[in-house]
């Protein structure tokens, strides 16, 4: 049987789900990839962040491909998957980001200087608890960094 338009969302998951049907999941990504990625890009600025946005997006596809109880189109569905998907990858960057910043504040100290605390400007959403927190890793770091050899 040749896969067409007339074959509902449903029915290609639950031949994907039952016999792992390539066929039926490649015309799923098919119809629904492009608006994936529309959505994926209007959250992620990095083509390569869109993507494993993108990606992540048909694994939950494939994943839940069994579990759910399917009617009709999963559009909808998989619309608000992606947007998940591209917002938790956005925000996973903004937090690397921020400890890429620590980290090479970090790596500037030499030895006998004392790291303190970052600015507030690099973290504008820190409350006083994020502060003491950046105090005490700038002070056990400075430590660490004092019993290494010179070398």
């Amino acid at each position: 049987m040749s896969i067409t338009e007339a074959v509902s969302d449903a029915r290609l998951l639950g031949r994907f789900a039952s016999r792992r049907d390539e066929a039926a999941f490649r015309e799923l990504v098919h119809r629904h990839g492009g608006r994936v990625l529309q959505v994926c890009r209007s959250i992620l600025r990095d083509e390569h962040d869109v993507d494993d946005a993108f990606q992540a997006t048909f694994l939950v596809l494939a994943h839940k491909a069994g579990q759910v109880a399917w009617t009709g189109s999963v559009s909808a569905w998989i619309t608000e998957v992606a947007r998940r998907q591209a917002v938790r990858a956005r925000s996973g960057l903004s937090r690397r980001r921020s400890r890429e910043r620590l980290m090479s504040s970090v790596a500037a100290v030499r030895p006998g200087e004392c790291i303190g605390w970052l600015p507030e400007d690099d973290h504008p959403q820190a409350d006083h608890a994020d502060e003491l927190e950046h105090r005490d890793l700038g002070r056990v770091l400075n430590a660490a960094l004092h019993e290494l050899p010179e070398k």
